[in-house]
């Protein structure tokens, strides 16, 4: 959940220029701990996992302070065909999340992060999305063990 929360919320930010103080706070004071839908649900005995709200800071925070440096990497882990700027915004949040936990946050194993990310991508997308997802955080994640060796 922390992940998928984290990938909204940098779309949120993108389509809005909200900035993350706001989108901290606001998840923080309205989405999570006073939000009376989850609370219905959670009556109706729906279970939602309720997020590691340390993991989301994380990475909403560390995508945002290391920006240039995951454009960068994720540039030069694209197809030559494809063009960072021109994917979806929505797709281009789940790789800048992925990047940075591959990357710049060594707690996940690299397996698990993709595969945490090709399933919130197909949870938005259908299959060809979640194909590049995969090729591109695979791509980076064999590039950085490389790098680490």
């Amino acid at each position: 959940m922390a992940r998928l929360t984290a990938v909204q919320s940098l779309y949120e930010i993108d389509m809005t220029s909200t900035s993350i103080k706001n989108i901290l706070q606001d998840f923080s004071e309205q989405r999570w701990d006073n939000n009376k839908i989850l609370d219905k649900l959670i009556l109706q005995k729906y279970r939602l996992a309720k997020p590691n709200k340390t993991k989301f800071t994380a990475i909403i925070t560390g995508v945002m302070k290391n920006q240039g440096n995951i454009k960068n990497i994720l540039e030069n882990a694209v197809s030559e065909n494809i063009y960072l700027d021109k994917l979806d915004r929505l797709l281009k949040s789940i790789l800048q999340c992925g990047t940075y936990e591959i990357c710049f946050d060594s707690s996940t194993p690299n397996k698990v992060v993709i595969n945490e990310y090709i399933n919130i991508t197909l949870a938005f997308y259908e299959r060809n999305e979640s194909s590049l997802v995969n090729g591109v955080l695979d791509r980076i994640a064999k590039i950085y063990d490389m790098k680490n060796k």
